[in-house]
């Protein structure tokens, strides 16, 4: 049940993502609240109570929920992809948009102090373009936070099935935002202890082939989640820099636009 009035402002397109997955988001499931609790940390010197954030591909509204329930912050979100806005089944403010960033729809244009892009960027063939594009929301000085999948040795029949075209490391998304032009402020893995999980889940993927966004992602049960979760408990209590990890999160800056 959609519990979430959508503006809609483009056309639904089909997206480089299995709607299976849809039936797994859960913001109480480990992996979700992990990337959570980095992306807190990253955003943490920039919340104020005027600031305006987007996420670009909001999905079923996941992140929203988790900014306002953890954060009492309410943030836009848009994305192209119609099953997906169906899916939303939160009460959360901020307004929901069925927009494609390509069109510039001049009621979003220059609007935003944080643009987001939680593993979406992965999803897309045209990544310089559709950054290019994600760009013109921000106000001058406005700050993108792009999260992404690490390291291309981890990809997995998962990946292959949930629609990702590539993993990232640290190196390629520092080149993507310098032919971007953006000021990079910060790049920073996470999930490190996660890496052993995500090469048994590739290998074991290998030779079971049926239901495998479920079987890559599935709602854990709740003994291994807890586990998980003081697992992410100590990693992010000791190490405050992971060397490498299961993920990737980097932060730029929109340069001011000469007059």
């Amino acid at each position: 049940m959609n519990l979430k009035n959508i503006i809609k402002l483009s056309p639904s397109h089909i997206a480089s993502m299995s709607n299976d997955w849809y039936a797994l988001t859960d913001p109480n499931h480990f992996w979700f609240r992990w990337r959570f609790k980095i992306l807190h940390t990253l955003l943490k010197p920039l919340l104020s109570g005027d600031i305006k954030i987007l996420e670009i591909g909001c999905g079923d509204g996941t992140v929203m929920k988790q900014f306002y329930d953890h954060l009492g912050v309410s943030i836009d979100g848009c994305d192209i992809n119609s099953f997906a806005l169906k899916n939303i089944n939160y009460k959360i403010p901020g307004n929901v948009y069925q927009y494609d960033i390509f069109e510039l729809h001049p009621l979003l244009i220059d609007k935003y102090d944080v643009v987001l892009l939680l593993d979406v960027i992965e999803h897309i063939d045209n990544v310089n373009e559709f950054i290019s594009a994600a760009l013109k929301h921000l106000k001058n000085n406005g700050i993108i936070i792009v999260g992404v999948p690490a390291y291309q040795w981890l990809y997995s029949n998962y990946d292959l099935e949930l629609g990702h075209y590539r993993r990232y490391n640290r190196s390629q998304i520092k080149q993507l935002f310098i032919e971007l032009e953006l000021d990079i402020i910060e790049t920073k893995y996470w999930g490190l202890s996660m890496i052993p999980l995500l090469l048994i889940r590739k290998y074991y993927l290998k030779m079971n082939r049926k239901n495998i966004v479920e079987k890559g992602f599935g709602i854990p049960h709740p003994l291994f989640n807890k586990l998980a979760l003081h697992i992410m408990n100590l990693e992010t209590m000791f190490i405050k820099n992971p060397i490498s990890g299961s993920s990737l999160f980097a932060i730029a800056q929109k340069k001011v636009m000469s007059s």
